[in-house]
C-alpha cells in the first residue's frame, strides 16, 4: 500500500504545481465554473424539465389513446 501513498503525494504536488502557474489557474477556474453551472441547473432547470416532461407525457398519452389507438389501430367495431 506504500505505492498508493507515493501516487497520492506525487499527484498532490503536480496539482499544486499546476495551480500555481497561469494555465493551471485557468483550468481551476473552468472546473469551478462548471461546478457552479451544474449546481444552478440542478436547482433551476431540472424542476422546469420535470413539469415539461410531465406535460409532454400527458399529451402523448392522450394522443395515443384518441388518435392512434382509437382511430387508426381500432380493434373493436367496424
Amino acid at each position: 500500500m506504500m505505492w498508493i501513498k507515493e501516487i497520492w503525494h506525487y499527484s498532490r504536488s503536480k496539482i499544486t504545481e499546476m495551480i500555481k502557474n497561469e494555465r493551471g489557474q485557468f483550468a481551476l477556474d473552468i472546473a469551478l465554473g462548471l461546478a457552479v453551472v451544474l449546481i444552478i441547473s440542478a436547482f433551476i432547470v431540472m424542476p422546469g424539465l420535470r413539469t415539461l416532461s410531465s406535460g409532454f407525457m400527458t399529451s402523448m398519452t392522450t394522443w395515443w389513446n384518441t388518435t392512434m389507438s382509437g382511430q387508426i389501430f381500432r380493434t373493436t367495431g367496424n
